[in-house]
C-alpha cells in the first residue's frame, strides 16, 4: 500500500496566486489559477524548485525515516521528466529521467531508486513537453507504514469575525473533511469567544466567554483531551489563510516521526507580500527574535536556507501543532501575546519547521497601536519571572524592562511608552493581578482611554504634500549625537526642522530618519494613505522617562520576590482547574 509524502500544490486566486512560489517556467507553460492545472506547449519547460513542491530531502530523512519514495502523476501527453537535487552548495545534480506518454488524461508511477542515497536539500524534478502536454496532479508516496496512529484536532478561536470564519470553514470542509482518509484522522473545533456563531455542520463550536486566545486555545485543548482518540492538536487563526496540504504535510510528520515530542511550527509569509516570509519559528532571548525574518520564498538560495535548523524557542498559534498528552500546561491568562510563547518554553516540546508548511498573515505593523506594547511589555518581563529564559541574567532583565518603552518613546509614540509603564505596573501587583484580569475587560478600557493620538488614521492630503523622506543613512559623528541626545530629546527646539518626516512602519520605526524632525508620520500601507502622525515632546518624554524608570527600580528591587511568587503559582494559573472555572464564568 502507497502512503502520501506530499501532494503537488497549486497557485490559488482564493489565497496565494504567486506562481513562483509554487513552479518555475518559461514562456511555453499556462498554469491555470481557475483550472487547477498546467498546460504545455512543446517545448515547454516547467520545474518544481520551489517552497511548496520540492521534497525537503534532510527533513524527511531526519523527522519521518522515510527510505523508499516513488512518484506518481496524472497528465496528458508526451513529457521528459528530469529528476534533480540541488544543495545550498553546488550545482543540481541530474539524478534520473523519464519519458511519459498518453494520448489522454491519465496516471504513471515511477520509483526513485536514487532517494536512499540523498541525505540533505531538495529534491524536484524538470518537465520538458515533447509535445503539448497537460499536467492534472502529482504526488509523492512511499509503501512504509506509519509509525503511529495519529489523530488531530484543530482549535481555531474566534471572535467577531463571522464573515472571515464562516468562509474559511467551508474551504476546510470541501478541501479537507470531503476526503475520507483525512475525514476519520481530522476534527475541526471552533472556540466561539464572541458567542454568536450558528451551528456548523460537521463541525464542533464551543460558546466561550471571552477570554482572549490564550483563553480560546485552551478550551480547544481540554476539549480534545477528552476525546480519547485524540493525539495532537492544531491551533491555528479563524481565517485559515493557509494551504490544506499544510495540515495534511503535518499529519505526515506527526505519523511517521518516531519523536513523541515533536511539535511543528508553521512559518508565516506577509499578506501584503505574500512570498515574503516573516518569521520561520521564533526564538526568545530577552526579545522575540523572528528566525529567517526577510526570506524571499522565490529565491532557491533562500529556500534551501529556510531549512537549515537553529535554535526554536516556541511556534506562534497562527499554525502549531503538538502532541497532546505532553502538554502538561495550558496556556498562562494572557488573554493574547504571549501565550504562544510561554506555551512552547514551558512545555519543552520539540520544535520543527519546514517549507510548504506556513500561514499567511496581516503585517504587524497593522496591529501596532498602545494595547499592543502594553501586551509585549507584560509577557516579555513575566517570561523572566516565570523562570522560562535561559540565561536570563539581571541585565538582560533590565534591558527588557526597558527597551520597548525607550523604542517608542524616542520615537515620539509616548502613549505606546506608557502603556509599557503600566504594563509593569500590573506585574508589581503579583499573580492576583492575573487571577482577577483574565478578561482583561478593564485593562482594555484602561489602554483604550490614554490611546487618543496613536490611532491609525486617514493622513490629511496637505500634510503629506509637505512631508519629506527620511535619509536612509547617517554619518557616524551624526549616530552619537542622536544616541547620545537621545534622539534629539536633549537638543534644543530651535535646532528642529519643521517638515514633516515620513517613512512606512512595516519593517519597525528608523530613530536616524526622524532625528531634529518636530513631526513624523509613520504609515501603515504602502499606497500611503493611512497611518500616524506624531509631534516630538520633550516634557511627554522626560515626565514618562522618570515614571518608567521609577517603576523598573521597583520591579528589579522586587524581582526576586515577584519571581518565586510567579514560579510558584505556574502550575496553577495554566491549570484545567483553573481555566474551567473561567470558562463556567457568565460575568463576561
Amino acid at each position: 500500500m502507497n502512503n502520501v509524502v506530499q501532494t503537488s500544490i497549486f497557485p490559488k486566486l482564493t489565497l496565494c496566486a504567486q506562481k513562483g512560489l509554487h513552479f518555475r517556467s518559461n514562456s511555453l507553460v499556462d498554469i491555470s489559477l481557475a483550472e487547477q492545472n498546467i498546460n504545455l506547449f512543446k517545448g515547454g519547460i516547467l520545474l518544481t524548485n520551489t517552497y511548496f513542491n520540492s521534497v525537503s530531502i534532510g527533513k524527511v530523512k531526519k523527522y519521518a525515516a522515510i527510505r523508499q519514495l516513488s512518484f506518481r502523476i496524472v497528465f496528458s501527453g508526451r513529457i521528459k521528466l528530469t529528476w534533480k537535487a540541488k544543495a545550498i552548495q553546488g550545482s543540481d545534480l541530474v539524478l534520473q529521467e523519464n519519458i511519459l506518454t498518453s494520448d489522454q488524461l491519465s496516471e504513471a508511477s515511477i520509483e526513485l531508486p536514487f532517494w536512499d542515497d540523498l541525505t540533505e536539500g531538495m529534491l524536484f524534478f524538470e518537465v520538458q513537453a515533447l509535445e503539448d502536454s497537460q499536467i492534472n496532479s502529482f504526488e509523492y508516496l512511499t509503501q512504509q507504514k506509519p509509525v503511529r496512529d495519529i489523530h488531530l484536532g484543530i482549535v481555531i478561536t474566534h471572535f467577531n469575525q463571522q464573515k472571515i470564519l464562516l468562509s474559511a470553514i467551508e474551504r476546510l470542509k470541501k478541501e479537507l473533511l470531503s476526503d475520507d482518509g483525512l475525514k476519520s484522522k481530522i476534527s475541526i473545533c471552533v472556540i466561539d469567544n464572541s458567542q454568536n456563531l450558528p451551528e456548523i455542520s460537521d463541525i464542533e463550536v464551543i460558546k466561550n466567554p471571552n477570554l482572549g486566545g490564550s483563553g480560546g486555545f485552551s478550551r480547544g485543548l481540554v476539549y480534545f483531551r477528552h476525546q480519547d482518540q485524540f493525539t495532537h492538536c492544531l491551533f491555528m487563526d479563524d481565517d485559515a489563510s493557509c494551504e490544506i496540504e499544510s495540515m495534511r504535510r503535518t499529519l505526515f510528520y506527526l505519523s511517521y516521526t518516531k519523536n513523541e515530542n515533536l511539535a511543528i511550527s508553521g512559518a508565516m509569509l506577509r499578506e501584503s507580500e505574500q512570498n515574503m516570509q516573516h518569521e520561520n519559528g521564533g526564538v526568545f532571548d530577552g526579545l522575540c527574535r523572528s528566525v529567517k525574518c526577510h526570506y524571499n520564498l522565490l529565491m532557491t538560495k533562500d529556500i534551501l536556507l529556510n531549512e537549515v535548523e537553529e535554535r526554536i524557542d516556541y511556534g506562534a498559534w497562527w499554525f502549531f501543532a503538538f502532541p497532546i498528552k505532553k502538554a502538561k500546561y495550558l496556556s498562562f491568562p494572557y488573554f493574547v501575546r504571549g501565550d504562544d510563547i510561554s506555551f512552547s518554553l514551558a512545555n519543552q516540546f520539540d520544535l520543527v519547521t519546514v517549507n510548504g508548511i506556513c500561514s499567511w498573515q496581516v503585517d504587524f505593523v497593522y496591529k501596532a497601536a498602545p494595547i499592543q506594547l502594553y501586551l509585549d511589555q507584560r509577557n516579555h518581563v513575566m517570561h523572566f519571572l516565570h523562570g522560562l529564559v535561559v540565561g536570563g541574567s539581571k541585565k538582560l532583565f533590565f534591558k527588557t524592562s526597558i527597551i520597548l518603552f525607550m523604542l517608542n518613546a524616542l520615537s515620539y509614540q509616548y502613549e505606546s511608552a506608557k502603556a509599557c509603564t503600566i504594563a509593569l505596573q500590573d506585574i508589581l501587583e503579583g499573580p492576583d493581578f492575573w487571577r482577577n484580569n483574565v478578561d482583561m475587560r478593564k485593562k482594555r478600557k484602561e489602554i483604550a482611554s490614554i490611546t487618543n493620538i496613536e490611532k491609525i488614521k486617514t493622513v490629511p492630503l496637505e500634510l503629506k504634500n509637505i512631508a519629506v523622506k527620511g535619509k536612509p543613512y547617517e554619518n557616524q559623528l551624526t549616530k552619537t549625537i542622536r544616541i547620545l541626545s537621545l534622539n534629539g530629546h536633549l537638543i534644543p527646539s530651535i535646532f528642529f526642522s519643521s517638515a514633516p518626516i515620513w517613512q512606512y512602519k512595516h519593517y519597525g520605526v528608523r530613530l536616524r530618519e526622524i532625528f531634529l524632525h518636530k513631526e513624523a508620520i509613520y504609515f501603515t500601507d504602502i499606497e500611503a494613505e493611512n497611518g500616524i502622525v506624531l509631534q516630538h515632546n520633550k516634557k511627554l518624554f522626560f515626565s514618562s522617562l522618570w515614571t518608567h524608570l521609577m517603576t523598573v527600580a521597583k520591579l528589579c528591587k522586587n524581582a526576586k520576590k515577584l519571581r518565586q511568587e510567579y514560579i510558584a503559582t505556574y502550575p496553577e494559573l495554566t491549570s484545567e482547574e483553573f481555566w474551567q472555572k473561567q470558562f463556567e464564568r457568565t460575568d463576561i
